[in-house]
């Protein structure tokens, strides 16, 4: 169950990632991923890896420039806290997933 979560958070960082930096264009090859991902035993695990890792792909690329912006009275950039709130929207459903995800018993860590 750890391995198919943490191939679910790889996946769902580097989707969320590549969504923030090639746009739209970006969803069909994370949507090959994420089937990939989701497929076989432990699909909540990997679900719920993939959701924390999409949120925390975002915020990592976007909360920095984020509280730049904030901090900086010259900066023009439109605001990116609702982009903030989609990151932390995906971590808190990646770890409702995660914690609606039965314990399997006899499979190796």
């Amino acid at each position: 169950m750890r391995r198919r979560w943490l191939q679910g958070f790889a996946v769902g960082c580097v989707s969320g990632a590549a969504v923030v930096l090639a746009g739209p264009l970006a969803l069909v090859p994370a949507g090959i991923t994420w089937w990939w991902a989701l497929r076989g035993p432990s699909k909540l695990a990997a679900g719920s890896g993939g959701f924390m890792g999409a949120g925390a792909g975002l915020l990592v690329l976007v909360g920095p420039a984020a509280i730049r912006c904030t901090l900086d009275p010259s900066c023009a950039q439109p605001t990116l806290f609702s982009w903030v709130g989609v990151g932390v929207g995906l971590l808190i459903l990646g770890i409702g997933i995660g914690m609606a995800a039965p314990p399997r018993t006899g499979e190796p860590p």
